[in-house]
């Protein structure tokens, strides 16, 4: 995890990347079985409160993700789902994103910068991260400008490396700030759990006496 912070630099949120012990140095973000099997094992062996304490969490979500169930068993009063710059903005994911704003999930956007294929989608869009290690300082009041005329999303400054860029950026009127100036991304570390045998015996229960597949969906989930 990585603190997202305010102007004063009090932490309001955090990014979280998961990993699971194989794929640290993995960050084919598209491996949607992978991606899922960790999420819910990190919820599993921490719990949210461990991890974000009263903090919202934002998740980098891929194509995949998105458009799967797995984003939909996540708390959505406390996660932010970050959509990934390589995400195509067409209209199968516009509805998508509707749909889970009405789920109660905010949207942000990484990365982010002004192509036309993001206009339709700003409205619907809670935060907006621009990297300052791709996008030249020069061009960041115009494009903040752009973001304010379109959205009520607040602006949030990525790879903030150095004090006189978090300086700079404070007077380009940026909500919030993320990078090594403040910390580097902290690693969690945690145990699988195993299942329990009662709740393995349930499951084999309903299986043997041909339990409606919802039942044991929800059971599952």
């Amino acid at each position: 995890r990585q603190p997202i912070l305010n102007s004063k630099q009090q932490t309001i949120a955090y990014e979280l990347l998961f990993r699971s012990k194989d794929s640290v140095t993995n960050t084919n973000s598209d491996d949607l079985s992978a991606t899922s099997t960790v999420i819910v094992n990190t919820l599993s062996q921490f719990g949210l409160e461990q991890v974000l304490g009263k903090k919202d969490g934002f998740l980098n979500v891929s194509t995949s993700l998105l458009m799967s169930e797995t984003i939909e068993l996540l708390p959505p009063a406390r996660i932010v789902l970050e959509i990934l710059e390589d995400v195509p903005i067409n209209a199968q994911i516009l509805t998508r994103c509707q749909a889970l704003k009405n789920m109660g999930f905010r949207l942000a956007i990484d990365g982010f910068d002004n192509r036309a294929e993001y206009r339709p989608l700003l409205p619907h869009i809670d935060f907006v991260k621009i990297d300052l290690s791709v996008t030249p300082v020069s061009a960041i009041a115009e494009l903040i400008s752009m973001i304010r005329k379109t959205s009520a999303a607040k602006v949030i400054a990525e790879k903030v490396e150095q004090e006189e860029l978090f300086l700079k950026c404070k007077e380009l009127g940026f909500d919030a700030f993320q990078g090594y100036f403040f910390a580097k991304p902290t690693v969690l570390k945690g145990k699988k759990p195993q299942p329990h045998h009662m709740s393995l015996m349930r499951i084999m229960g309903m299986l043997l006496g041909d339990a409606d597949l919802s039942e044991l969906e929800a059971l599952f989930k």
